[in-house]
């Protein structure tokens, strides 16, 4: 009786899976290179370059009155090389071409060397030394079952057999790291349960989300207030209501992008007839993509 709720949350894991992935390799990430100032060197020209299939193509070009550059890439492997400009705003010797790579979790690995073309007396970065290469924000990608119980309006939903009505729940959010004490995100959560043939329900929310990370982002504790509606499909008049939403959840990685999650949310209907108030306790897994 449950083989519609796992139908629709494994049709919309499918649709929503290679989106997420696409979105991870397009992230950007925080890069800075840096090399030795000259003292000679009024400014500095930076040329960037990405491989594609195989062949290095120009990227960006930057002037910098500064030994270091701070810019956004996304995954991938690059190369690049800095020409200083003298004082009269001429073009030195411009250095070899320097490999790096852009990935989500860098080991930071460093080495100056002297370039045979660079000016005397300059050194370049080899493009090893990523001083912050990290994404600002992850996708979170889950699966849940959720159960249904109303505290107060509306009777419980129970099946003769002492079932409440539950279902199945997908699970995306989006987190930002980069507001302080707390992360901040989004989360969108279809669901569709029901405990008969008879009795069926379609659930959308929207919620806001703040996380707090533990144990090296290992752990996690997550807030959320959002809004929703369900749809019931029990009578030949499609009912619908809206309601607002809130909750808490704990978030478990036992490996680095597999995570355990349970919560527990409240949510209330604004019924034009019985207004009701509703526990959703539920339990999941899921994956993030990001840093």
């Amino acid at each position: 009786m449950f083989r519609h709720s796992l139908l629709f949350v494994f049709v919309l894991f499918m649709i929503f899976l290679p989106i997420v992935l696409n979105a991870q390799d397009a992230a950007l990430f925080i890069q800075q290179l840096s090399w030795a100032p000259d003292e000679y060197a009024l400014r500095y020209e930076v040329q960037i370059e990405k491989q594609e299939e195989g062949v290095y193509r120009q990227l960006h070009v930057v002037f910098t009155d500064n030994p270091s550059i701070i810019i956004y890439l996304s995954q991938g492997n690059y190369r690049y090389r800095v020409t200083p400009y003298n004082l009269l705003n001429r073009p030195g010797i411009t250095s070899e071409w320097f490999d790096f790579e852009i990935t989500p979790t860098v080991v930071p690995s460093s080495r100056a060397v002297p370039s045979s073309r660079a000016v005397p007396g300059t050194y370049y970065d080899t493009g090893r030394d990523h001083i912050d290469s990290r994404q600002g924000f992850d996708v979170y990608l889950g699966v849940s079952w959720l159960t249904v119980v109303n505290i107060h309006g509306e009777e419980d939903w129970m099946s003769d057999s002492g079932q409440y009505l539950s279902g199945a729940a997908l699970r995306l959010g989006i987190v930002s790291s980069n507001f302080g004490f707390f992360n901040v995100g989004l989360e969108i959560v279809p669901a569709w349960y029901s405990f008969s043939d008879e009795v069926q329900s379609l659930l959308l929310e929207c919620n806001l989300l703040l996380q707090k990370e533990f144990f090296e982002r290992k752990a996690a504790f997550v807030l959320r207030t959002g809004a929703g509606f369900t749809m019931d499909f029990d009578d030949p008049e499609t009912e619908t209501a809206f309601y607002v939403n809130m909750g808490f959840s704990f978030t478990w990685f036992p490996v680095q992008r597999f995570y355990l999650e349970a919560g527990m949310d409240y949510s209330y209907l604004f019924a034009i007839d019985n207004p009701t108030g509703r526990l959703k306790p539920f339990a999941g897994v899921g994956l993030r993509f990001g840093k």
